[in-house]
């Protein structure tokens, strides 16, 4: 007999919903996306998205009309399910006409840790490399001349 969620495997969901979705509804679509991956296994984290700039413009068919956008809110969701039930899942985030765009990955357990990235680094880390120590610095080996000239003799003769 199998334990219940023995065949589970932890994956994470990337997702950019559309800029045009107002404040008091983004809670709403990102619980829609939630669902989807609570109906086909478990949520184990999830990060509520900020609104960012996108490095391009993207397109996509809203209303029957391809609109571009130059921004979107970012979110990620760290979830179990079975494998199996992952088309599923990429069946319905398809179907969801509030992201922009979406990645599923497959997470090692190793890799469970989430951690927040600093965008810019802090004016401390900057002023401490301005700064260098003397240990920092490479050491200063002096050349005998004479030996080096031996030494290069010695090869070029063998």
């Amino acid at each position: 007999m199998e334990k219940e969620g023995e065949n589970q495997k932890t994956y994470e969901l990337g997702y950019i919903l559309l800029p045009t979705i107002s404040d008091d509804k983004l809670s709403d679509e990102v619980s829609s996306v939630v669902k989807i991956l609570e109906t086909n296994g478990s949520v184990i984290s999830s990060k509520m998205p900020e609104k960012k700039d996108l490095e391009y413009d993207m397109s996509k068919v809203v209303s029957n009309k391809k609109t571009t956008f130059g921004s979107g809110y970012f979110g990620f969701v760290i979830f179990q399910t079975e494998s199996e039930n992952i088309i599923n899942i990429k069946t319905a985030l398809d179907s969801n006409e509030s992201i922009l765009r979406f990645i599923l990955l497959n997470r090692s357990k190793s890799s469970l840790v989430v951690r927040e990235r600093r965008t810019q680094p802090s004016s401390a880390s900057v002023a401490n490399t301005d700064k260098k120590t003397t240990e920092d610095k490479p050491k200063e080996v002096k050349i005998d001349e004479e030996k080096l000239d031996k030494s290069i003799e010695e090869l070029i003769t063998n």
